[in-house]
């Protein structure tokens, strides 16, 4: 459905496909063009109710359905981002589009103008306004909003799903995730195999202490309003300051991440959390010996580990790496075409991640 696609579109043609050019002049809004899928939200929330999720004690209710999916089953990644896209993006997008099976959303509303940077039958920029961004919450969740601040967009990862609910029910994806953009991918279907999607309601690339965390996370589509859960969510997502309900140190209990782990310790969610993901922080510590180094070569992300007894070094595979806290340093090597000295890794416009990483030496938190 999504391969007919020109690589920069806007909300209205994406949902509207050939009839987009006719209807455009007359629905040019998202709440024109979207269909509600209020009979689908209905049955939903009706699971939830019976579950006893709607506030009252789950302790004796039943695993969600794991529903038959594709026999490779589909998976649709989505962002929001307002604003210009950061300078290293095209060389982050080069990692996205690496993972051909795996469909890259991006709703922007500053899309790349150098169609080099888009190409790639996997990616998909939607032109997509602050107005469009406030429209589609009033009509999926009745919300009024006032988006101030780009960083509130966090707020709304985990109802992704449901924002883009048609996308997903349209295009027929069993997964859908939300991801940051200060990242570099791997191979992600070596780690996230059919075997593993369809044992599990959830998938991240973190530790067991977390299933789930804002750089990314994987849902059944059919839990897109799982969200909803989340004790206290809607007077957090209308307040127009930056909550991090995505993440697991913000409002203890009140968190996607709490809402997770609590239901899955009551057993209605399988999650599939492994360690196949580092970022700048961890490679400071030292469990990780000096000299370790990143390569991004053919699709696949390596982590570089300096064997003890001196002779090489060995290759551990990765899905992801973050370089959260040093964004300035990255920003810095890919703008001028060397490696930053504290970057821990070198990025060029030509080849997007290069084999070649910065040493690890002196860099601070950013």
């Amino acid at each position: 459905f999504f391969f007919g696609l020109p690589l920069v579109t806007d909300y209205a043609c994406l949902m509207l496909g050939p009839q987009c050019r006719r209807r455009r002049a007359r629905k040019n809004t998202v709440s024109g063009v979207l269909e509600s899928s209020s009979v689908a939200n209905a049955a939903l929330s009706d699971s939830f109710d019976q579950r006893g999720l709607g506030g009252t004690s789950v302790q004796e209710t039943p695993m969600f359905p794991l529903e038959a999916t594709h026999d490779v089953p589909t998976i649709a990644m989505l962002t929001t981002y307002l604003g210009p896209l950061p300078k290293w993006f095209p060389a982050t997008l080069k990692t996205m589009r690496a993972n051909a099976t795996v469909d890259w959303f991006f709703f922007v509303d500053h899309p790349p103008d150098h169609p080099q940077a888009v190409s790639g039958r996997n990616i998909h920029f939607v032109k997509f306004s602050k107005q469009d961004f406030e429209n589609l919450v009033k009509l999926k969740t009745g919300l009024d909003i006032k988006l101030k601040k780009m960083r509130k967009l966090c707020d709304w990862k985990p109802a992704l799903g449901h924002l883009f609910e048609d996308v997903l029910i349209r295009g027929g994806y069993d997964f859908w995730g939300f991801c940051d953009l200060d990242t570099v991918w791997g191979d992600m279907r070596a780690f996230l195999t059919p075997q593993v999607l369809k044992a599990h309601h959830m998938m991240t690339f973190s530790d067991a202490t977390h299933p789930t965390v804002g750089p990314f996370t994987l849902v059944r589509t059919s839990l897109r309003t799982l969200y909803q859960q989340i004790p206290n969510v809607w007077p957090r997502l209308k307040d127009p300051r930056h909550h991090a309900l995505d993440e697991w140190w913000s409002h203890p209990g009140e968190n996607w991440h709490d809402t997770v782990v609590q239901l899955k310790s009551q057993g209605h969610l399988q999650i599939w959390n492994q360690r196949h993901s580092r970022n700048d922080r961890t490679l400071k510590s030292p469990r990780h010996p000096a000299g370790t180094l990143f390569k991004w070569v053919d699709g696949k992300l390596l982590m570089e580990v300096p064997r003890t007894d001196g002779k090489g070094k060995r290759q551990v595979p990765l899905g992801l790496y973050h370089f959260q806290y040093t964004k300035p340093q990255v920003h810095s090597t890919y703008a001028d075409h060397h490696a930053h000295p504290s970057s821990l890794l070198s990025m060029c416009p030509e080849s997007g991640f290069v084999a070649e990483p910065a040493v690890l030496a002196d860099w601070q938190y950013a």
